[in-house]
């Protein structure tokens, strides 16, 4: 939004509905470098085809994304390649 806007944005807020919490967060030059870093690492990963692992935890569990994301696939299968593998085998014995 500062890019966008050439504005300084001082302070954000996250919002978390299931506790009905506000949590404020300054935003100052060390937060909005690790946000480019961060961001250069996702776009680096993009462009090499990389989907990094779920990381299981107790945060899935209330986790809105957790039907599309399946963390607990990547613990199983640890590749896309053998979840593939896997899914073909399983449809080969039902046949």
């Amino acid at each position: 939004m500062e890019e966008m806007m050439k504005v300084k944005i001082e302070f954000g807020e996250l919002y978390y509905a299931q506790t009905k919490h506000r949590q404020r967060i300054e935003i100052d030059e060390k937060l909005r470098i690790r946000v480019y870093s961060l961001a250069e690492k996702m776009h680096e990963m993009f462009r090499e085809g990389i989907t990094p692992p779920a990381e299981v935890g107790k945060h899935c569990s209330i986790c809105s994304m957790v039907d599309l994301c399946q963390p607990r696939l990547t613990k199983k299968y640890r590749s896309v390649a053998n979840y593939i593998r896997s899914a073909f085998l399983e449809s080969e014995e039902t046949e």
